[in-house]
């Protein structure tokens, strides 16, 4: 049990990253009620994140892709303080900043509905599709063992 402890930190940066690589699955799904029945319209997570060239309704969203960088970026600080067992700190910082990221990969949908210009289609709903919710889910599991393993090593000085 003690040597798992000791890789805790690398297994939480490898976590959030896998959560971070998750932007690629599909992130938020339209569906428009209608009388021959639902028209659905499925954007992947880059293109609610980035939006798309060839359709100006769809523009880049700032808080999405934020969401998303903190994940990476709470990845990347794991490893780092993986690589270096006085950096429990930062091991730390990682778990909060995941936290935070998971929080904005969650509202994926309510930032693309209100970054995106849909007026003129009613009844329309927008939920999150499965690229948010595995990428959110992983960031809590990530930022779970990143502060264990960062509260276990700051403690430990």
């Amino acid at each position: 049990m003690q040597k798992f402890k000791a890789y805790l930190p690398l297994i939480a940066g490898v976590i959030l990253i896998i959560a971070a690589v998750m932007i690629f699955l599909p992130g938020v799904i339209q569906r428009t009620p209608s009388p021959l029945g639902d028209l659905t319209v499925e954007y992947s997570g880059l293109q609610a994140v980035f939006g798309q060239s060839e359709d100006p309704k769809l523009k880049f969203n700032v808080g999405v892709f934020i969401g998303w960088m903190f994940v990476l970026g709470a990845g990347v600080m794991s490893l780092i303080g993986a690589l270096n067992k006085k950096l429990g700190i930062l091991v730390l910082v990682g778990a909060g900043v995941a936290i935070a990221g998971s929080v904005l990969v969650f509202l994926e949908a309510v930032l693309f509905k209100s970054v995106n210009d849909f007026s003129g289609i009613l009844n329309t709903t927008y939920n999150l599709g499965v690229g948010p919710i595995l990428g959110g889910i992983f960031a809590i599991i990530g930022a779970s063992a990143a502060g264990y393993a960062g509260v276990k090593a700051f403690l430990s000085k």
